[in-house]
């Protein structure tokens, strides 16, 4: 809304804040934790640095969108393909600066295991492209909410393929972040 003036429908809000609660019964699922508790380890250094880092998430959402958006006319993938390039020669440039600053050999160490590296590099790039063509497409909100069917994934493959034990609790987290997704789908 601040920077793109962009609105979402009062169902989007409520399906998002019924994903939400879901996403934070999984992550408090293995916390056995009092209120007071609780806000005293939200207010932890790793805490604010998580909280912070999606706070920065979402707003680098936006702002791919605002980007995509301001190269005007063109095929969506077009200008969702620009601003991914850009961004993403802009985080090279700078994480390599940092690399080199902080810690100088690591650098050396990423092209020594290219081959690797490149496999990862690719992966990144084409769920990158997924996601900046889709938010170029539509709202950033409606598109990170409906990211979280990531949850769903990972809850199934842990399962089914590492043999992960899964509490109730994250089953019920689970279903309320399914129920918030299909219920944005049906309200937006």
């Amino acid at each position: 809304m601040i920077v793109l003036g962009e609105t979402v429908s009062i169902g989007a809000v409520v399906a998002i804040v019924i994903s939400l609660v879901g996403v934070v019964m999984i992550a408090v699922t293995r916390v056995t934790l009092n209120a007071r508790d609780l806000l005293r380890q939200c207010l932890e250094p790793t805490a604010l640095i998580g909280i912070a880092s999606g706070g920065f998430f979402g707003l680098s959402a936006v702002s791919y969108r605002a980007a995509s958006l301001s190269l005007g006319s063109g095929e969506f993938f077009t200008r969702a393909a620009l601003t991914l390039a850009f961004a993403t020669v802009f985080q090279t440039i700078v994480m390599s600066i940092y690399m080199r600053w902080r810690e100088p050999g690591q650098l050396t160490a990423v092209f020594k295991s290219w081959r690797v590296s490149a496999v990862v590099g690719v992966v990144g790039l084409l769920g990158s492209i997924g996601w900046v063509t889709a938010m170029t497409l539509e709202n950033a909100a409606y598109v990170r909410a409906l990211g979280q069917v990531e949850l769903l994934f990972t809850f199934t493959v842990s399962y089914f393929v590492f043999k992960e034990k899964i509490s109730r609790t994250e089953v019920i987290g689970i279903l309320i972040v399914t129920a918030g997704i299909l219920l944005l789908l049906m309200l937006r």
